[in-house]
């Protein structure tokens, strides 16, 4: 009888930890940014480290999505600058990816009316994106994920303080994952 309870009580703690673990899992994926265009003035570039410096991040870190798995109450993916050794930034109030309908055509979703939009202190980019989807599955241990890879062709405007201050295109990319 003792056996069976402490049995009963491992089999518990070990169900508790499973879901403990899951609950804290995270998909974590690397964000690139490469746009470049014109001002009135001259050619422009913005990329992901300039994207990364305009919201607050240091040298050397990195512009990730997150979403975490299992959380029914925050479905969607969060946008991250981390470095290592150091504090994560939240910047999900600035940028944001809406993928929109799509068609799929060998295991592959097209999109033809997918957004993109950036938004720090009175700089706004709002772009309209074809994307490209595909979906491949991340393990760790017996957690298994669909994680989107996303590459999105964009075209949009850099707005200051409500005035056009350059026409941009390039990619947003979205790639990677692992869980954590």
């Amino acid at each position: 009888m003792k056996k069976i309870g402490k049995l009963t009580v491992i089999t518990a703690l070990m169900v508790a930890g499973t879901a403990l673990t899951n609950a804290q899992t995270s998909l974590v994926q690397n964000v690139t940014i490469s746009l470049s265009g014109f001002s009135s003035a001259k050619p422009v570039r913005f990329g992901t480290k300039d994207a990364i410096t305009v919201l607050g991040g240091a040298k050397g870190s990195k512009l990730v999505e997150i979403t975490a798995i299992g959380d029914t109450n925050n479905p969607s993916p969060s946008f991250i600058i981390r470095k290592k050794g150091t504090d994560d930034i939240d910047v999900t109030g600035n940028l944001s990816i809406s993928l929109g309908d799509s068609v799929t055509f060998n295991k592959t979703d097209y999109s033809g009316n997918s957004s993109i939009a950036f938004t720090v202190t009175n700089i706004t980019f709002n772009g309209q994106a074809f994307t490209t989807v595909k979906t491949r599955t991340v393990k760790k241990g017996s957690v298994s994920v669909d994680a989107l890879n996303i590459n999105a062709d964009v075209i949009g405007n850099e707005l200051v303080g409500g005035d056009i201050a350059a026409a941009l295109k390039g990619k947003v990319v979205v790639t990677g994952g692992k869980l954590q």
